[in-house]
């Protein structure tokens, strides 16, 4: 019977032991997704408040530094007490355990300045049309994207000092048109021969298997005697049904054709005075320019400006800050905002995004998404996260 007892009382003393190491298997998988779902919220939050940084940064006609996340790595400590207490009392012998277990995880994180001719290139360089109707039909605010990342359409100006009212009407009717499904953004792809007509019987299927593998596409002539080589072209339009309400609204001041309803969408070309259009066509901002669009709308405190720390408007003098009261205002505070979901400290005072200001929120968003496509594309950089899931823990 004693022999009994104790077996049983080694067992209970144990058990707290086991069920730490079954709890610790267990938890591995909740560690994992807890630590990447912390990590990819602290790597977000700290890219959009060095792009809102360096914002205020031109604001103060400071220069710009971007940083790349390129690695974050998590090493978690583990430790564990055990207290054992043996007891005799009437004959009876009894014995316990107490288990205490803890671990920490210290994340480290490596950066790199993004610095050369490629991202000079990317900073500098007009954003791409693609680019754009990409974003205008993913969210369909035609008003925020274009105010931002286009300078001129079809004759109407978005310029610094000269934005015309027609531009800024157009694009909230676009947006109107494309919210309510009476118009659509997006891409017409195409057929294109790249080959003349060759006779099928003297084409090696060798040779249909290169170009098949060069992503070149084989169509048979009328007769199928004959085949061609083609290529897909994709082009943007845009797309206004003929029973759109905003039709005119939208196409008299872009000069469009009151009648049409797929139009293409490109880069400016020069034409001759008083040509109808026959294309949307746009002149885009660089994400430098876009960002020092932005910069106009940062509010510096009355005493930065009294003391000449930062400028009075738009960093020419001559030039009068283009309005953007319906699109972006950074606030400042000497003391950190609770009202705030984006903020940063530079200067001793606080610059930060109001919760419920939306069309700023919208604005931030649209050039920090741009920033995403634009800047981030080369996966090389990518931030590898590196998190330990086995172990005892």
């Amino acid at each position: 019977m004693r022999a009994r007892r104790g077996g049983l009382q080694a067992l209970l003393a144990t058990a707290p032991i086991a069920a730490l190491v079954l709890l610790g298997g267990c938890s591995s998988a909740e560690r994992l997704s807890d630590g990447h779902l912390a990590y990819n919220e602290a790597v977000r939050r700290a890219a959009d408040q060095e792009l809102l940084l360096n914002i205020v940064r031109l604001r103060y006609l400071e220069s710009l530094e971007f940083l790349a996340t390129t690695a974050i790595n998590s090493t978690l400590s583990f430790s564990v007490s055990l207290d054992a207490s043996v007891g005799r009392s009437g004959g009876d012998t009894s014995s316990g355990a107490g288990v205490g277990a803890r671990y920490s995880s210290t994340p480290t994180f490596s950066f790199v300045p993004q610095r050369g001719d490629a991202f000079a290139s990317r900073l500098t360089e007009p954003v791409e049309i693609d680019d754009l109707v990409l974003l205008i039909s993913a969210n369909r605010d035609a008003h925020t994207v274009l105010r931002l990342l286009a300078s001129w359409i079809n004759g109407l100006d978005n310029r610094e000092g000269s934005v015309d009212p027609r531009f800024v009407e157009a694009t909230r009717t676009l947006t109107e048109l494309l919210v309510t499904g009476q118009a659509l953004i997006g891409f017409r792809e195409t057929e294109r021969a790249v080959t003349p007509p060759m006779p099928a019987d003297q084409v090696s299927p060798s040779a249909m298997l290169q170009a098949h593998g060069a992503g070149l596409g084989i169509r048979a002539g009328s007769d199928g005697r004959e085949i061609v080589f083609t290529t897909t072209e994709r082009r943007p339009a845009l797309f206004v049904f003929a029973s759109a309400a905003g039709r005119s609204a939208l196409l008299d001041p872009l000069g469009l054709d009151p009648d049409a309803e797929e139009i293409p969408i490109e880069e400016r070309r020069l034409g001759a005075a008083g040509e109808r259009a026959q294309a949307i066509e746009l002149e885009t901002r660089s994400l430098l320019h876009a960002i020092a669009f932005l910069s106009q709308g940062v509010e510096v405190p009355a005493e930065h400006l009294a003391n000449g720390l930062a400028s009075s408007g738009w960093p020419h003098p001559a030039i009068d800050p283009a309005p953007r009261d319906d699109l972006f205002r950074i606030r400042s505070s000497p003391r950190e905002p609770e009202d705030a979901v984006l903020a940063v400290k530079h200067r001793d005072a606080w610059f930060y995004i109001a919760e419920t200001d939306h069309a700023t929120r919208r604005t931030f968003f649209t050039i920090a998404e741009v920033f995403r496509l634009a800047l981030e594309h080369d996966t090389s950089r990518a931030p590898v996260l590196t998190l330990p899931v086995a172990g005892s823990g």
